[in-house]
C-alpha cells in the first residue's frame, strides 16, 4: 500500500532533481523510494564492486605477469 508523504526542501534541488528524474526516466517519488531502499539495506562490497563500470584504459602488459616477475 502506497502512501503520500510532504517534505520541505530547497526550491533549487527540486528544479535540479526534477532535471534528473527526466533524464533518467523516472519520477521523483521512484528516486526517493529507491533511496529508502538503499538505506534500509545497504549493498554488500560485492555488489558495489558488481556495478562498477570497466575502466576504459589500455595498458600494453600483462599487469597479473608484472606483478609475480618484478623484482623488489
Amino acid at each position: 500500500m502506497k502512501t503520500i508523504i510532504k517534505i520541505s526542501i530547497e526550491k533549487a534541488l527540486l528544479s535540479e532533481i526534477k532535471k534528473y528524474a527526466i533524464l533518467q526516466d523516472t519520477s521523483i517519488s521512484v528516486l526517493v523510494t529507491d533511496y529508502f531502499y538503499s538505506v534500509l539495506k545497504p549493498k554488500n562490497v560485492i555488489e558495489l564492486v558488481d556495478e562498477l563500470n570497466i575502466p576504459l584504459i589500455h595498458i600494453p602488459i600483462n599487469l597479473k605477469e608484472s606483478y609475480y616477475t618484478r623484482k623488489p
